[in-house]
């Protein structure tokens, strides 16, 4: 059991988004590590799965919708598979404020997900939160609504100042409430690119940006996620 600590909690940071349509891995890829910025491969790809949590009238899917400036966003993320043992899911509240945001990262329970819920894996899971977080209340007025899921490569800058990720292979199901099932796979194409990067680090990211020949657009996952699996 993993027992109620604070993994970490990050710093205020930009998240600039680019959606590209155009091209492929292998190109949007080449095009990153020829960037005057030279930035270079982190670690290796991984799927990385996620569990979206909402109220029954969407209000984290329409402010964000909307473009409110200040949200929450709640969500569980692991690493690997989809579906099976999850190992070392960790609950994630991100928190905007214009166009910069924070983190606030928790352990919890190891859990088993497949398409029928009938059991509640998710409950299970969020009892290795600390009784004593305000987190609990908090979650407890959600429920599951979405999983997404996706490839991710990552890069960082030579001065190590910019972090991008690329994203390909999107997928998205919906959490069928009533039924408490997971419905069929939708998948998106396209690709994904995210620039992360300290506030004190702004002035500098329009030459990254001007140089991956993009524009920068808003791209919500989740939002994105929604709108295909429950319209």
């Amino acid at each position: 059991m993993n027992k109620n600590t604070t993994v970490d909690y990050q710093d205020w940071r930009y998240e600039r988004k680019i959606r590209v349509d155009t091209l492929g891995v292998r190109g949007l890829e080449a095009l990153i590590l020829s960037n005057k910025a030279f930035f270079r491969t982190l670690h290796a790809e991984r799927r990385v799965n996620n569990i979206y949590f909402d109220d029954d009238d969407f209000n984290c899917f329409f402010s964000n919708v909307d473009g409110n400036a200040a949200r929450e966003k709640f969500r569980i993320r692991w690493y690997g598979d989809v579906f099976g043992d999850i190992c070392n899911p960790i609950l994630e509240i991100k928190i905007k404020d214009a166009l910069v945001g924070s983190k606030k990262r928790f352990r919890l329970n190891d859990f088993n997900l497949n398409r029928s819920m009938k059991k509640n894996p998710i409950k299970k899971a969020l009892e290795g939160l600390d009784t004593s977080l305000s987190i609990r209340s908090d979650i407890k007025r959600l429920r599951p609504t979405l999983i997404n899921s996706y490839i991710r490569r990552y890069y960082i800058s030579s001065d190590g100042k910019y972090r991008l990720t690329l994203d390909y292979d999107l997928e998205f199901y919906k959490f069928e409430a009533v039924s408490r099932t997971i419905l069929s796979k939708r998948s998106q194409p396209g690709l994904v690119v995210e620039i992360k990067y300290d506030v004190k680090d702004d002035s500098g990211v329009d030459e990254v940006t001007n140089d991956l020949l993009f524009r920068i657009t808003k791209n919500s996952k989740y939002a994105t996620g929604v709108e295909i699996t429950q319209y």
